[in-house]
């Protein structure tokens, strides 16, 4: 019999609408394993198994098995809950798209930290600003680069930020050439306020980093539009349209 099942589980007496619990496709899990060899010893080894997809949501009529099932059929189920996507990634990023992400987060904690470039100054490891991007952005990234920046500038402030990882939590094409990314993004930062007119005066007399506060570890959720990018010969193939973090970054302590 087909894996996925539904039940109503309670109705509103306001709307009438039933709540609807179910399962859907079954979705591939991956575990590290520690697997017995011949001689005694315990080998780490990736293995793949099957686990339910979980759904939970309001509707006008109660579902039957088959009603459910023609709707996964024809894609038209609802958003698995937002928990879910704690453990489970509905569709693994391409490589090509892990790789411009990557870059990229790397690029933008680059012109938080040399925050000097954006007014052109030198330092060891040259000029690097807003402008500063190896993968292709739009003007409206580098906007948001640069009022970043302006701000840190502002505070004579800049931020040591340390990527610690990205998961991926869904991939939703809009077209062959475009492409919505939302990551869960953790990172661990440091703050530097400093005097004077070079932020890192500090390295010239061989002494730490001014740091004035800390933050994390901690995770933020942040959607990337991308667009695939017409150079044949280009080294990334997207390009970063738009990022907006969907959840704010925790208060420096």
């Amino acid at each position: 019999e087909p894996a996925a099942v539904i039940a109503d589980v309670a109705t509103d007496p306001n709307t009438q609408q039933v709540l609807e619990v179910g399962v859907g496709r079954v979705h591939e899990i991956y575990v590290v394993a520690p697997i017995p060899q011949d001689d005694g010893s315990l080998a780490l080894t990736v293995v793949r198994g099957g686990i339910f997809s979980y759904y939970e949501f309001p509707s006008a009529q109660r579902l039957t098995d088959e009603a459910w099932r023609a709707q996964l059929a024809a894609g038209e189920a609802p958003a698995q809950p937002a928990f879910t996507s704690s453990f489970s990634v509905p569709q693994a990023a391409p490589l090509d798209i892990q790789q411009v992400i990557y870059r990229f987060q790397l690029d933008w904690r680059s012109i938080l930290f040399y925050t000097v470039g954006s007014a052109g100054v030198e330092h060891d490891c040259g000029t690097i600003g807003p402008g500063y991007f190896g993968v292709s952005v739009s003007d409206e990234v580098r906007q948001q680069a640069q009022a970043a920046v302006d701000a840190l500038r502002a505070q004579r402030q800049y931020e040591g930020r340390q990527w610690i990882s990205t998961d991926y939590v869904s991939v939703e094409p809009a077209s062959p050439d475009r492409i919505t990314v939302t990551v869960r993004e953790t990172w661990s930062d440091y703050l530097v306020t400093y005097e004077g007119e070079n932020p890192f005066d500090w390295n010239l007399q061989g002494v730490p980093q001014p740091i004035t506060a800390r933050r994390g570890p901690y995770t933020v959720d942040v959607t990337y539009v991308l667009e695939r990018v017409a150079d044949p010969l280009s080294e990334y193939a997207w390009r970063v349209v738009s990022m907006t973090e969907l959840t704010a970054r925790p208060a420096w302590r």
